[in-house]
């Protein structure tokens, strides 16, 4: 029996939006990485580089073309992220929590399709779903300290 078909868009979609978390965590640590709240965010960055290997992996193994960078959303996430940086540390907070919100949604979104690999689409239950929404609850709390 021949296996479905790979949604090669959604695989890098989801490489896309991991790489501008990785983008965006960087912009903000620039900025105010000495802030011991900030600080606390550190872990989140490591999460989601260990995202972009795991799912570059998945894709490699089914023969899909990662993409090289985090296209159209990680220049989004840059210009929301830059923006915030000039006008605070609640602001950049704000933008990481919008940017976790968004790939909880790519998740959500991914589960729904047929076309993803079991593997993948286990990893994304298990594992990059509740990241994400420890992520949103972590920011939201130091948002509230701010």
């Amino acid at each position: 029996m021949k296996s479905a078909k790979i949604d090669t868009s959604e695989m890098k979609d989801l490489i896309k939006g991991e790489r501008s978390a990785v983008e965006t965590y960087r912009q903000v640590f620039e900025k105010y990485g000495k802030d011991s709240k900030i600080d606390r965010l550190r872990h989140f960055s490591a999460d989601h580089k260990r995202a972009v290997r795991e799912l570059m992996n998945d894709a490699s193994m089914h023969d899909v073309d990662v993409p090289e960078s985090s296209g159209a959303w990680g220049s989004w996430a840059k210009l929301v992220t830059g923006t915030a940086k000039t006008m605070g540390e609640e602001m950049a907070l704000r933008a990481l929590k919008e940017g976790e919100e968004h790939g909880l949604k790519l998740y959500e979104d991914a589960l729904k399709k047929e076309k993803l690999p079991e593997s993948t689409k286990t990893r994304i239950e298990q594992e990059f779903i509740p990241l994400q929404q420890q992520h949103i609850r972590e920011i939201d709390s130091l948002m509230k300290a701010v």
